[in-house]
């Protein structure tokens, strides 16, 4: 996964080339624009070699853009991980970084119960 200052029309030339490398799945995120998803070979789902490119939701309030990034990462890794396909979990992982934003610090509000059975 990257996040990448290009231009759309870099972003699938940039995949291009890492693929060339032996990247087998290339995730491009590019701040608010759109994300690029490029696979090679079988994705875990079923699908065969594609690349598309998501439209992600626009945050009418975004309030610190602060771990956005890392936000996404870990969504779309664990997303990966637990046999999500790519697309789906490049969706997730912009709703988790769209949630994110929305608070000062890159902290979210989590209920005092859950804070507490994760502390004992």
């Amino acid at each position: 996964m990257m996040n990448a200052h290009c231009s759309a029309i870099s972003r699938p030339k940039k995949a291009r080339q890492l693929h060339a490398l032996g990247v087998a799945e290339i995730v491009i995120k590019n701040g608010a624009g759109t994300c690029l998803v490029s696979l090679v070979g079988d994705d875990t789902d079923g699908t065969e070699s594609h690349e598309c490119r998501l439209v992600l939701p626009l945050i009418a309030r975004p309030v610190e853009t602060t771990a956005a990034g890392d936000s996404f990462n870990a969504a779309y890794l664990t997303s990966r991980l637990i046999g999500v396909g790519a697309k789906a979990g490049a969706v997730r992982s912009a709703t988790l970084a769209a949630q994110v934003i929305q608070h000062r610090g890159a902290i979210m509000n989590a209920p005092q119960e859950r804070i507490r059975r994760i502390n004992k």
